[in-house]
C-alpha cells in the first residue's frame, strides 16, 4: 500500500480563502464505495490534476455531524425512496471549530442545493428556527438531533475545472450509546456544477476501481443503529458495505 500521508504532502495545495464561500452550493453529486486500499492509488493519479486543501497545516480534516429528522424519520424514507425534492437537515462541525446548520435540497433533476447558516458555540445544538422556516417546508418543531457521524476528510479541487472531490475515511455513527465503525471503506462523492456533463473525472474513478454508490451517511447510519427501520430491500446497501469492509487491505 502506498505511503498516504507522503503523497498528500507532495499535492500543490490551497487554503480557505482561496474558495468562494459558496463554491459548489449548487452542485450535481456522485458517490462512490471502495475499499480504503485504493486510496494511495487514487490519489497518485490525482495528484497532477487537482489541489488539496489545507488548513491551518493539515490536509486532512475531521469531521463531526450531527443529524436531524422528526419522529416519522422523514428525511431518511425519503431519501431512500428517492424522493423530488427531499432535504436533509445537519449541524456540521469542523476541526477549526467553525459550525454551520445546513440543509441540503434534492430536486427532480439530481441538483443538490445546500443552504447553510454559521453557529456560534453557545447555539451550537440548538435548531435554528428562522432559518428552518426560510429554507424548508417542514415542521421545524419536529426536528430532533439523532445520529451522529465523525469521518476524517481530504478535499480536492481541481486545478482548471469547476469540480471538487472528497475523501471520507474512518467513519463512525453513533446514538444513544450504540456505534459502528467502517475503518476500511472509502466515501468518494465528486461534486460538478449543476449543469457540468464533463465525463473525464468520473471515468478516471471507474478505472480505477469505485463503484457507484447512492450512499448517504445519515442513512447508513439509521439502518445500521436503528433495528426498527431495517427493511430486506434496504439490507442490500448494508452488505454491500460489509463486503467492502472485509476485502483485504
Amino acid at each position: 500500500m502506498l505511503d498516504v500521508k507522503n503523497i498528500l504532502e507532495s499535492f500543490d495545495s490551497l487554503g480557505l480563502d482561496q474558495i468562494p464561500e459558496d463554491a459548489f452550493n449548487v452542485r450535481r453529486d456522485t458517490k462512490y464505495l471502495a475499499n480504503i486500499s485504493v486510496l494511495g492509488k487514487l490519489l497518485e493519479t490525482l495528484k497532477a490534476e487537482w489541489k488539496i486543501l489545507e488548513v491551518d497545516g493539515l490536509r486532512q480534516h475531521l469531521y463531526l455531524s450531527w443529524y436531524y429528522d422528526d419522529p416519522q424519520l422523514t428525511s431518511f424514507y425519503n431519501h431512500l425512496k428517492e424522493r423530488n425534492n427531499r432535504q436533509k437537515f445537519r449541524l456540521r462541525k469542523y476541526q477549526n471549530e467553525h459550525a454551520f446548520f445546513e440543509i441540503k435540497t434534492k430536486n427532480n433533476k439530481g441538483i443538490t442545493e445546500k443552504d447553510r447558516l454559521r453557529l456560534s458555540k453557545e447555539k451550537l445544538h440548538n435548531v435554528p428556527i428562522d432559518f428552518v422556516k426560510e429554507n424548508s417546508p417542514r415542521d421545524v418543531d419536529q426536528l430532533v438531533e439523532n445520529i451522529e457521524v465523525q469521518y476524517k476528510r481530504i478535499t480536492l479541487y481541481h486545478k482548471t475545472n469547476n469540480e471538487k472531490i472528497t475523501i471520507d475515511t474512518n467513519i463512525r455513527f453513533q446514538e444513544d450509546g450504540l456505534s459502528k465503525s467502517y475503518n476500511n471503506v472509502l466515501i468518494l462523492e465528486l461534486k460538478q456544477e449543476a449543469f457540468d456533463k464533463n465525463i473525464k473525472t468520473k471515468n478516471l474513478l471507474r478505472d480505477i476501481g469505485l463503484r457507484l454508490n447512492s450512499c448517504s451517511k445519515y442513512c447508513l447510519g439509521i439502518l445500521n443503529l436503528r433495528e426498527d427501520v431495517r427493511h430486506n430491500r434496504f439490507k442490500a446497501r448494508l452488505r454491500i458495505l460489509e463486503k467492502i469492509e472485509k476485502e483485504a487491505v
